[in-house]
């Protein structure tokens, strides 16, 4: 049986705003940290506008995905059910 074009897009882009939530997310982490390292203010200050950007842009990411249904964030058995569905596709998959 065959996956309609829909569901194929649905799949396609919960997985690459899966990419982009985790590439905010680490983006937000990177900012903080060199924050914490900067040594000169106008440094702090140019870190600091584009860790606000980050977490302004993980937030909308988050929200969309939790919208769309791609992350129940506050379902903890869905969550793991996704996980456990998630780590058999990636084992299945061809290397």
């Amino acid at each position: 049986m065959k996956k309609r074009q829909h569901e194929v897009r649905n799949d396609e882009s919960a997985f690459f705003s899966g990419s982009l939530l985790g590439f905010t997310k680490t983006s937000v982490r990177s900012y903080a940290t060199a924050i914490t390292e900067t040594a000169t203010p106008s440094l702090h200050e140019i870190f600091n506008r584009h860790l606000q950007k980050a977490i302004n842009l993980h937030y909308k990411v988050f929200t969309y995905m939790y919208r769309k249904g791609y992350y129940p964030a506050y379902d903890l058995t869905t969550l793991r059910m996704n996980d456990v569905k998630n780590a058999k596709k990636a084992l299945d998959m061809p290397y």
